[in-house]
């Protein structure tokens, strides 16, 4: 006897996936989102305008090359307001396996947040920071962002950079980004 499978539905309200057994696809564990505001599509929009700069799919746009859980997951965390428009998702730990493009994918995530910022007036003189889980992995979430903004006609002309600290600065908001790695002792 064969047991059939359960028919899947994402949840539209809260964070966790209570019928994560059921899953078929790593799509089916994130959450949808009401996205009232528009700021989650918004958010999507942004991150896949940069163009890829670096593996075998150089020359492509992120949209072109991102996994469909990552731009749900994207539209979820920006997507998701409060009454007041706040975003109600603070802080994300996605947790992905070896080779899934976690650090492409928090490099795209990474500048379209800046971007987002600096056109809505919001976060003037903010800090984004991104923790990696090594030197080298935070050395290529950096090389990403850097190379996106090089390659951007737009954006190429409204960063100042030190490659030496890891880190970005849009210099008509203020905002910075830095990149660096998770432990304490990999930082010296």
């Amino acid at each position: 006897m064969t047991r059939r499978a359960k028919k899947f539905k994402r949840p539209v309200i809260g964070t966790a996936n209570p019928d994560w057994r059921n899953a078929q696809s790593p799509l089916d564990l994130v959450p949808d989102t009401l996205d009232a505001t528009g700021a989650g599509q918004r958010m999507v929009d942004l991150a896949c305008l940069p163009t890829v700069t670096q593996g075998d799919l150089a020359g492509s746009s992120f949209g072109d090359v991102a996994q469909d859980y990552q731009l749900a997951a994207v539209k979820k965390i920006w997507g998701d307001r409060d009454e007041h428009g706040r975003r109600e998702i603070q802080r994300v730990f996605l947790k992905v396996s070896k080779g899934c493009g976690k650090t492409t994918f928090a490099a795209f995530v990474c500048l379209a947040h800046c971007m987002d910022m600096a056109l809505t007036g919001r976060g003037k003189r903010g800090l984004i920071q991104v923790l990696s889980a090594t030197i080298p992995a935070a050395d290529l979430c950096f090389q990403h962002i850097l190379s996106a903004i090089q390659q951007s006609e737009e954006l190429s002309g409204q960063f100042k950079s030190s490659v030496a600290k890891r880190q970005l600065e849009h210099v008509a908001s203020g905002i910075r980004v830095e990149v660096s790695p998770s432990r304490l002792d990999a930082t010296v």
